[in-house]
């Protein structure tokens, strides 16, 4: 039986809905969800970090920030400032109820790879903080900035493993050595057991990643129905 529930992800490049059917059913884009599903949701809770989307009349809507304490998430513990975007602290809701909360973990490192990357610790001390870094796609936009070198874009990125042999290489190989590099440095610092990796661009990290990885491409809406689920029962 479809839920009532419409989750969003209001991000920096795309905005996408996720429908339910005793769990999530389908992700979409807004502009693409079906008349009758919009009719039908008594709620809509999104997670907004982009350009305001147009609303519908009819279901209540909820912006994470508005459920929010200053230090905590329902019952996850928060370490970080009200600055935290709602993508970030959705993901990482759901990972403490379902990695942390259920003991399959103690650290867990949550990689969201898009416009831009965020590295984040959750722990059994909740949302301990993290770093963002400029995603695969941003750093490669970068580089013609004010040069004369070429906009190269990630569906064109090849595996560099040598010492680069023209300008192509010498771009895409300083992209994959830099993001390799912080990843492994931030594995080092702060030793967590696993890595989850979600986002657009999470298809990349995922070919060069040197551990095992846990891979959940809809994380955002997982932790956006699992907030509303925690909400109501």
């Amino acid at each position: 039986m479809t839920e009532p529930l419409l989750t969003i992800n209001n991000g920096n490049t795309n905005t996408s809905v996720g429908t339910y059917n005793q769990g999530l059913d389908k992700v979409v884009p807004l502009e693409d969800l079906a008349q009758d599903l919009k009719l039908k949701a008594t709620h809509v809770l999104s997670a907004n970090v982009g350009p305001d989307f147009e609303k519908w009349d009819g279901p209540k809507f909820i912006s994470l920030c508005e459920i929010r304490n200053e230090d905590s998430l329902l019952a996850m513990p928060i370490n970080y400032s009200n600055t935290i975007g709602e993508d970030r602290l959705a993901g990482a809701y759901w990972v403490y109820k379902n990695w942390i909360q259920t003991k399959k973990a103690n650290r867990v490192m949550l990689i969201d790879a898009g416009t831009f990357t965020t590295l984040d610790l959750i722990t059994n001390d909740g949302f301990e903080g993290g770093h963002i870094f400029p995603g695969t796609d941003t750093l490669l936009k970068s580089f013609s900035n004010g040069t004369k070198l070429p906009r190269l874009r990630i569906r064109e990125m090849k595996e560099v493993s040598s010492l680069p042999k023209n300008t192509e290489e010498a771009i895409f190989g300083s992209v994959q050595l830099a993001e390799r590099g912080l990843i492994e440095k931030w594995w080092d610092k702060f030793r967590p057991e696993i890595i989850i990796l979600s986002g657009g661009l999470s298809f990349w990290y995922e070919k060069y990643l040197p551990r095992e990885i846990i891979k959940e491409p809809n994380l955002v809406h997982l932790g956006l129905h699992q907030v509303f689920k925690d909400m109501t029962h």
